[in-house]
């Protein structure tokens, strides 16, 4: 068999050297918003992380605001 622990995120996450943005959807049925929010904890600076009131695909629930944080991340990554 497989042996999915060989593939766990929080086993890397400290091995990505470059900016990180975290979102998680509050009301994701598919995916825990506590798992992503570990990651984010774990993983290395700089590092943002967004916990939006969605469901699970965020861009399509809030596109505006998705935009408006993803831009804001990425300024504040190059100035």
């Amino acid at each position: 068999g497989i042996d999915y622990e060989s593939f766990a995120p929080e086993k890397y996450i400290k091995n990505i050297k470059k900016p990180l943005f975290i979102i998680a959807s509050a009301n994701d049925i598919k995916v825990n918003g506590h798992d992503a929010y570990a990651l984010f904890q774990k993983a290395n600076e700089p590092k943002d992380f967004w916990k939006a009131n969605a469901q699970h695909d965020v861009y399509k629930d809030l596109p505006e605001e998705y935009a408006r944080r993803i831009v804001a991340f990425l300024d504040k990554m190059v100035h």
